[in-house]
């Protein structure tokens, strides 16, 4: 994976393997793509349009989207250096809201309380 976005902060250089799949967010969330795929090697890739995903996928959806954001929590130096179980890890991932912000919003303000 090359030039992927997430918000600001740009990533370059990920590597996927067999198993792997990417553009199934955009698929999920009917949005545009946010990263460039390279093969650095020979290689196979399978593609589904998104009404055959959704025709097939269904509820299965929210499956994977909670799956994604258990890779992101687990990838968290503060969660990784914690003791959280699969199962803690996946109700922790179970409460996480998509939120999209406009370019320049303040998202958390200085001496705020959390919420």
């Amino acid at each position: 994976v090359t030039d992927f976005d997430a918000g600001q902060t740009k990533y370059q250089d990920h590597d996927l393997g067999p198993g792997d799949c990417f553009g199934e967010d955009a698929l999920m969330k009917n949005d545009i793509r946010h990263a460039n795929f390279r093969g650095k090697s020979k290689g196979l890739a399978l593609s589904i349009d998104k009404a055959m995903f959704h025709e097939v996928m269904g509820d299965l959806s929210d499956l994977i989207h909670r799956s994604q954001d258990k890779k992101k929590l687990a990838a968290i130096r503060l969660i990784q250096n914690t003791y959280l179980t699969g199962a803690s890890l996946a109700t922790l991932a179970s409460r996480i809201e998509d939120r999209s912000y406009p370019p320049n919003t303040i998202i958390v303000k200085e001496r705020e309380k959390t919420e």
